[in-house]
């Protein structure tokens, strides 16, 4: 019964009902592989999150392979659902993903181990419970593409598939690859390149549910209600907001001192230490030359470590570092800047840019130009720049692969455009 109806529609509008499925369930695959290739460090966070809450202990090698190979195919997999390359494999990969990843994400929804799943990194971040109703209907639209992908051809002919395929990892990849080096080549995160580290954030954490009268409002923290009103819940924001305290070596809080130090000086350049552990005899005197280097430039030189009391005391200890040295919490630091170390530039309290410290030149502490000017000079990667030409080279490589496709058939064309306008032409001569 249910395909004699389908027989009655319209061939057009099946053929456009399936195209809308392959995009629609193809770009959710897209977004979300391409945010998590973009700040792969984050993606490995986010995938630590979940270990730890399964009790699972992995090396970080491992999970960065596994990070970046489960980001790269979630794009790949994206395309060509989108376009109908390989339209057997794309839903069977497809579906493999939401086999695991609906009973997965069911799972935080009822046990909340992580405050969120991290589908699309930083870019958008979704409750738990929302997380769970988008994989379902996806998981829906995978289902149907699984019974009907198959009926109709896809954008590119077969003989430039495997093209398309390869030009879908390589972009990835190298997107990946540049923003693990250095920072990600657009930031999502609150401590973005432009604005000050320690400025008042205008968005409110939350909004609190009252109720009257059977009407029920949200007030923010500011503008609570009288006594009229009875509480009812409160509505945390998932919006990430940009948070950064400072202590001293013997745990004071000295963030405002800290701000202020910052908003007077030029130039600052804060060597930022979310992993201690890991970072503690990394380049050591390679930071005691950088800082003599700058001193001279008058740019000032700071450490904000991601640990206290005795694991801050041995981290100076062992780097026995020759310019200020502060603690905050490592969760927002690795919010600041991406890597295990990184430095982030400012001016007057603006962030400038921000780099991983593995990616700054050996050469730097030993350069003959003036400090100042050679910090001011840098430009930031995530600028828009890089990722704007990579995405075109990208989409102009996908638009030659896609003409490459149809020349047999524009060739053709041409050939039949020819020989009619020959018979025309003889036709025109003949008295």
């Amino acid at each position: 019964m249910a395909s004699n109806r389908l027989a009655q529609i319209p061939e057009p509008c099946r053929t456009a009902a399936l195209w809308i499925l392959r995009v629609f369930v193809g770009a959710v695959f897209i977004i979300s592989g391409w945010a998590k290739c973009i700040d792969l460090h984050g993606f490995c966070l986010k995938i630590g999150e979940y270990l730890t809450a399964m009790g699972v202990n992995l090396p970080p090698e491992l999970i960065l392979i596994g990070a970046t190979g489960l980001a790269t195919l979630e794009f790949v997999t994206g395309v060509m659902l989108a376009t109908g390359c390989l339209r057997r494999m794309a839903v069977w990969t497809a579906a493999a993903f939401m086999a695991v990843m609906l009973p997965l994400t069911l799972w935080i929804a009822i046990a909340d181990p992580v405050s969120d799943c991290g589908c699309f990194g930083d870019l958008l971040l979704l409750s738990n419970n929302a997380t769970f109703i988008k994989n379902v209907f996806i998981t829906a639209g995978v289902a149907l593409l699984w019974i009907y992908n198959r009926k109709r051809p896809g954008l590119f002919p077969a003989p430039v598939q495997w093209l398309v395929i390869v030009l879908s990892w390589a972009y990835p990849l190298y997107i990946g690859y540049a923003g693990y080096q250095t920072q990600p080549l657009v930031d999502f995160r609150p401590f973005r390149v432009g604005t000050e580290l320690f400025a008042e954030s205008d968005e409110e954490a939350g909004k609190y549910v009252y109720t009257r009268d059977g009407e029920e409002r949200s007030f923010g923290l500011d503008e609570l209600p009288d006594s009229t009103w009875t509480f009812v819940s409160a509505e945390e924001s998932m919006k990430e907001t940009a948070s950064l305290t400072v202590y001293s070596a013997d745990g004071e809080d000295v963030t405002e001192e800290f701000a202020e130090l910052l908003a007077e000086s030029p130039r600052t350049l804060l060597l930022v230490v979310s992993d201690p552990e890991t970072q503690f005899m990394t380049r050591a005197h390679y930071l005691q030359e950088l800082k003599e280097f700058l001193e001279g430039g008058d740019v000032q030189m700071y450490a904000l470590v991601g640990a206290s009391g005795a694991s801050f005391d041995r981290w100076r200890r062992l780097t026995r570092p020759n310019f200020p040295s502060y603690s905050a919490e490592d969760t927002a630091l690795k919010m600041l800047v991406r890597g295990a170390a990184g430095v982030v530039y400012l001016h007057e309290g603006q962030i400038m840019w921000k780099s991983t410290l593995g990616a700054l030149s050996a050469d730097l502490p030993y350069s003959e130009s003036d400090a100042a000017e050679l910090m001011d000079s840098f430009e930031p990667i995530d600028s828009g720049g890089p990722i704007m030409w990579l995405s075109v080279i990208y989409l102009a490589g996908m638009l030659a692969v896609y003409l490459l496709g149809q020349s047999p058939k524009m060739l053709g064309r041409l050939k039949q455009l020819s020989v009619r306008a020959k018979k025309f032409a003889k036709v025109e001569e003949k008295p």
